[in-house]
């Protein structure tokens, strides 16, 4: 009988040790299952920050596009004025002085 009851204690050892094993294996699983969880609620938030961000970039890209665009039409403006100017002072070169009015004409 002492042998059965050696073996029953070994066994009842074995079943406390694994029975710990398991517990330790849950809380490590559940402790996993909150990591996860956590992981998948910043990789949440951090695509909702990207797509922010690509909607900011969008439109810093949009507005760039624009200023790009006003620029070129005032460096358009500008050139035309410059050419304009430059017709009138040939233009106004290239004329005969307006005669003088008289004086009598003038009262």
């Amino acid at each position: 009988m002492d042998a059965q009851a050696a073996q029953l204690d070994a066994a009842r050892v074995e079943l406390r040790a694994e029975t710990a094993r398991a517990d330790g294996l849950e809380r490590e699983l559940a402790r996993a299952a909150a990591v996860r969880s956590e992981l998948e609620n910043a990789c949440g938030e951090a695509l909702a920050e990207a797509k922010r961000l690509q909607a900011a970039a969008d439109a810093a890209s949009e507005d760039l596009e624009l200023c790009r665009l006003d620029l070129e039409a005032a460096q358009l403006e500008k050139e035309s004025a410059e050419e304009e100017l430059r017709i009138e002072k040939e233009s106004a070169v290239a004329a005969p002085p307006a005669p003088a009015p008289d004086a009598d004409e003038a009262a």
